[in-house]
């Protein structure tokens, strides 16, 4: 446990933390999205979209951050690893830090919709007993199937919404690393 802890912590450091992950535009606009679209998943149906979806991004995840570590021994892992005195990461742990965001996120939407049946299960056994409802009884009822549902609605716009925050941030730090060349390559000519 103390292994995963200061991993985690390493992340989640890296990552940038909560003002990371609450000032981010991905999660405001998968938390909008799930606002607009909660009521069409009431039924549960979101749960079997993310079983059938997150693998396939989760399998494009490894592969690009398999892509990223066999670059390991190259000069381009070189040039991004090592902080700045100004940084308080280096460019290949925040790129790192990304694609574990990534797992972390897909990984976590994946077993919430995994477990999800328990929940909606729940609500179908309580109508099949014909439990005496009162009002108070079902609009609990309702509020727990909304906010159950929209949480999962807002891990799955997420997880798709991820893609395009790790191709940004990838981007960036390949457009940093071109304009490093291009200064090194422009020194070298100024040399000659």
């Amino acid at each position: 446990m103390g292994e995963f802890l200061r991993i985690f912590g390493s992340y989640w450091k890296n990552y940038g933390g909560w003002g990371a992950l609450l000032g981010s535009p991905f999660l405001w606009l998968a938390t909008v999205a799930g606002i607009l679209v909660t009521y069409r998943f009431l039924d549960g149906s979101w749960a079997e979209l993310a079983l059938q979806t997150v693998p396939a991004v989760l399998g494009f995840t490894l592969g690009g951050y398999a892509i990223l570590v066999s670059f390991a021994a190259s000069d381009f892992r070189h040039a991004i690893a090592g902080k700045e005195a100004d940084e308080e990461t280096s460019p290949l742990m925040d790129i790192s830090a990304a694609f574990y965001h990534f797992f972390a996120v897909q990984t976590l939407a994946f077993v919430y919709a995994f477990i999800s049946p328990v929940f909606y299960d729940f609500n179908i056994l309580t109508d099949a007993l014909q439990f005496e409802y009162n009002s108070i009884v079902i609009l609990f009822s309702e509020i727990g199937t909304f906010i159950f549902t929209f949480i999962g609605c807002v891990l799955i716009i997420y997880t798709v919404l991820m893609i395009l925050a790790t191709a940004m941030r990838i981007y960036s730090l390949l457009e940093d690393y071109d304009d490093a060349l291009t200064s090194a390559n422009n020194n070298n000519e100024t040399d000659e």
